[in-house]
């Protein structure tokens, strides 16, 4: 499964649409559409979603160790 595939199954499996990411955004309903039909290109817009959508990013290291990626995580000024 692509990348954009993975996103937008973050997505609907939070019972959610592109379009109900405006507020996420803060944009249009069809401007978050459009936004996640091209795909998403930052880390940060990847950690918006995740968090908006309940779900969690957590990178496994080669012996184990568990880093989480979160909202907090995300410089105040890419906000």
């Amino acid at each position: 499964m692509e990348l954009d595939a993975k996103i937008k199954s973050v997505i609907t499996s939070a019972g959610l649409s592109g379009r109900q990411l405006a507020p996420l955004f803060n944009s249009s309903p069809e401007v978050a559409a459009t936004k996640i039909s091209r795909g998403v290109k930052k880390i940060d817009e990847l950690i918006k979603i995740c968090d908006f959508c309940g779900a969690e990013i957590i990178i496994k290291t080669k012996n184990g160790m568990t880093i989480p990626l979160t909202i907090n995580d995300i410089k105040k000024g890419d906000a």
